[in-house]
């Protein structure tokens, strides 16, 4: 048997749940801060789901979530193809930019895997925000650290409006889910100093982020999602 057949005998013999659920969590924890695994990560997950639809379709033509995902799929790509042929030389831009039009869009193949195993939503929001946090600290310059303290404006290597905007959606959620992540539980016994420690690291955390970028806009947000 050959590496190739051994590797497709093993991956035929895998459920595509199980595949799918390894591809989430890496997915989650990268899409913030590197964008190349995350594209890969989500580009199989919606070949996964392609190969569902025809058992699946006529549950997902009465979908409003997918048709929109079709619609909003065959326009960007009918504009890319119409503005490749009229300008060829921009025909690479123009389909990067009808990926990145369609790419929000497709969080229908996501919620699409995650209703088999709706208790991997934790782990994935987990992921999330240790993916922010891994992607804020490595493209931190810290030798601006002493005009951070001083009340300069700082971006983490990302736009400050879509990084705070994401830190206060994060901030929402630690906020709504305090009961469960202080509640936290290893080897099915309660561990409340360690639950209580994570969400004050994590509350700490965002609202750091969110005070360093100075982003009226989130903040503004945040505020009337709070109230």
């Amino acid at each position: 048997m050959t590496l190739r057949s051994a590797i497709l005998t093993r991956y035929a013999s895998v459920p595509r749940g199980e595949i799918a659920r390894v591809l989430l969590l890496v997915f989650a924890f990268s899409a913030w801060s590197m964008t190349g695994p995350a594209n890969v990560a989500l580009a199989l997950l919606v070949a996964m789901f392609l190969a569902e639809v025809r058992g699946h379709w006529g549950s997902l033509r009465r979908e409003p979530a997918f048709l929109l995902l079709m619609v909003v799929v065959l326009i960007t790509a009918w504009l890319a193809l119409r503005a490749a042929i009229q300008f060829p030389a921009t025909a690479a831009d123009q389909w990067r930019g009808a990926w990145a039009w369609s790419a929000p869009f497709l969080f229908f193949v996501v919620a699409w895997w995650l209703r088999r195993t709706p208790g991997q939503v934790w782990p994935l929001l987990a992921a999330a925000v240790l993916g922010l946090t891994f992607g804020t600290l490595r493209r931190a310059d810290w030798s601006l650290l002493p005009q951070v303290l001083d009340g300069s404006r700082y971006d983490f290597g990302q736009t400050p409006l879509g990084l705070a905007f994401i830190a206060s959606v994060m901030l929402v959620g630690l906020i709504l889910f305090r009961p469960r992540i202080t509640g936290i539980q290893l080897r099915g016994r309660p561990r409340p100093v360690l639950g209580w420690t994570l969400w004050a690291l994590g509350i700490v955390w965002l609202l750091a982020i969110l005070i360093v970028t100075q982003s009226r806009g989130a903040a503004l947000g945040l505020a009337i999602a709070g109230v």
